[in-house]
């Protein structure tokens, strides 16, 4: 990021901080440690994994989250991601995340990667192996579970996976696009 920031001219500044720095626009990697920083005023552009779990692409989202965020996907032309065939399975798999609300359906608990509490009576697992289907609060793992042909239930309605994929795979970069500054200045292009 910084390497693309700075091909098209841009100051760079790197910090572990969680409090905005005189700095506008922040970049922020991640999505839960940076709530400080969204509450005050001043532009911020969310870097945050992709929809479809790739590690080679990441989500750029201007001032939000989710379906808050404004991606200025405009008429770009990106690849789409195949859907697999349909799982069956005898497991309903309560997803932990900050959107979660107990499903009297679920038989299973699988937590969030950044919050390992289960808050429920329910067995834990650590992967989707026999899911017959998951429930989902915000989290985007809504999308990969989709990807792997696992219905879902989402109980968020800011959870992306509620977006058509032709538009979701309009804001997903790759990090070479992001080191040559495409995604920057087609983003920049837009805020003139």
């Amino acid at each position: 990021m910084q390497a693309g920031l700075e091909t098209l001219g841009f100051f760079v500044r790197v910090t572990n901080s969680t409090v905005r720095i005189n700095s506008d626009p922040c970049v922020l990697f991640g999505t839960s440690a940076f709530k400080q920083i969204e509450a005050v005023p001043g532009d911020w552009l969310l870097v945050d994994r992709a929809c479809w779990g790739d590690p080679d692409y990441v989500r750029l989202g201007w001032n939000g989250r989710g379906l808050n965020a404004d991606y200025m996907v405009g008429d770009l032309t990106r690849p789409v991601p195949k859907i697999k065939k349909t799982k069956k399975g005898d497991k309903v798999i309560l997803c932990g995340d900050y959107g979660s609300v107990p499903s009297a359906d679920a038989t299973h608990f699988k937590p969030h990667p950044a919050d390992p509490h289960n808050p429920t009576d329910l067995p834990m697992v650590d992967n989707f192996d026999d899911c017959d289907y998951a429930v989902v609060g915000a989290s985007t793992v809504a999308i990969e579970l989709i990807l792997q042909g696992i219905a879902v239930v989402i109980t968020d309605p800011s959870n992306m996976a509620n977006m058509p994929l032709e538009w979701l795979a309009h804001t997903q970069w790759s990090w070479d696009e992001i080191e040559r500054g495409e995604p920057i200045g087609h983003l920049f292009q837009w805020l003139k």
